[in-house]
Order: C-alpha cells, then structure tokens, then sequence
C-alpha cells in the first residue's frame, strides 16, 4: 500500500515538472516569436551527430561521478542512470530544488537513506560550480584584460583565489556544514569528510565534464548554418 502511495506521488510528481516545463517551454517561444520568426538556417548533421556525442559523454560522466559521491554499492549504475535522467528533466526549472528532490525521492525507493542522497546532491553542485569557475577563468581573465578593466581583473584573481583556499578540506567541510545548517540539516561528522585529494579529483574530472560539456556547446554552433 505503501508502495502504491509512493509511486502515485512519483507519477504525479514528474507530471507537473513535465508540464512546468512545458510552460515554461511555450512562454520562451511566445515571448521571443517575433525575434526568431524570420531566422532561415539548416544543420550540418555531422557536426550535429559530434554535439550528441559529446553531450551525452558529458551526461554519463556526471551520473559516474554522482554515484561515486553516493558511495552506495547496493544500487546499480542503470538504476543511478535512470534516475539522473528523471532528474535532468527538472533542471530546465527555475533553480536547482527540483533536481535535488526528485533524485532524493526516486533513491529513496531503492533503500538509500534520505540524508546520503541529499548531501551527495550538494557535494555534486558545489563541485560543478567550482569545476566551471576554473574552467571559464583564463577566459574571463583574457576578456578583461583585452578590455582593460582593471578593477574586475583584480576581482577575478581574489574569486580565483578564493576558490583555490575553498579546496583545503577545512574550509570545504566548514562551508559544507554552515550551508546545511542554513538548510537546517544535521552537519556532515568529522570521519565522514572528504579530504584533499578526493576534492582535487572530483574538481578535476567534474573539469573534464565541463570541457566536454562546452565541446558540445561548439559543435551545436557549428551545426548551424
């Protein structure tokens, strides 16, 4: 009975972010109709194929990476798979709550306590946005440069700096913890943090998934002409 509530919940659930979504879909359309009425193009399928490609590399790198953050050997990668797709479907709504919830309520038919689920959701958009800052700072960094904005150079190297500092595992942890706080979680313990070189290896391939993230994001542009 039980059962039968939660998969209910679930259906219901995914039905109103399919149709949010929708919505949200329909109004970009609406809204922007008159700009993109007399746009003519077509797609180079080649390069289309190659944007695929890679970013569907970029979605099974973040699912491995996710499931090695739930440290949980009692679900399977398809079941982590599936679930991380469920979730991308959410994304496209406004903030990221949507994503969290949906990947907490879907791992808690499979036995996966509720709190592993949550800060293992919290470890992977921490980690993404960092991964994305050390990305895109040599760019940044060149923009201002070529533009002679001295004043966000200077910001740009403090924030690169900071997020550097951000990788010692005291302040990650201490961060962590004063984040879950806010949310009113129960802080992560001493012997469950991690240290040093595993934040430098989950920052270093969640790097590798957004460079192939943007290599996507190029070969859609070149698709189009």
């Amino acid at each position: 009975m039980k059962k039968n509530i939660v998969n209910i919940m679930k259906n219901i659930i995914f039905l109103l972010f399919l149709s949010w979504i929708l919505y949200f879909f329909s109004k970009t359309i609406y809204t922007n109709y008159d700009k993109i009425k007399d746009f003519e193009f077509s797609f180079n399928f080649m390069y289309l194929f190659i944007s695929i490609l890679f970013y569907f590399l970029f979605f099974l790198s973040l699912t491995l990476l996710w499931k090695y953050l739930l440290n949980e050997k009692k679900i399977a990668f398809r079941d982590v798979f599936y679930i991380n797709s469920v979730s991308w479907i959410s994304k496209y709504l406004p903030g990221k709550v949507a994503i969290i919830l949906t990947k907490v309520l879907y791992l808690s038919e499979k036995w996966i306590p509720k709190r592993t689920s949550f800060i293992s959701c919290i470890y992977e958009q921490i980690f993404q946005i960092i991964a994305s800052f050390f990305i895109s700072f040599p760019f940044i960094l060149y923009y201002f440069l070529w533009t002679q904005n001295s004043s966000y150079v200077l910001l740009s190297w403090i924030f690169f700096l900071w997020c550097t500092l951000a990788i010692h595992p005291f302040i990650f942890n201490t961060a962590l913890n004063i984040l879950l706080k806010i949310l009113k979680k129960d802080p992560v313990e001493k012997k469950q943090f991690l240290w040093i070189l595993s934040i430098i290896k989950y920052i270093f391939w969640y790097s590798l998934s957004m460079i192939v993230k943007g290599l996507s994001f190029v070969f859609l542009v070149f698709s189009i002409t």
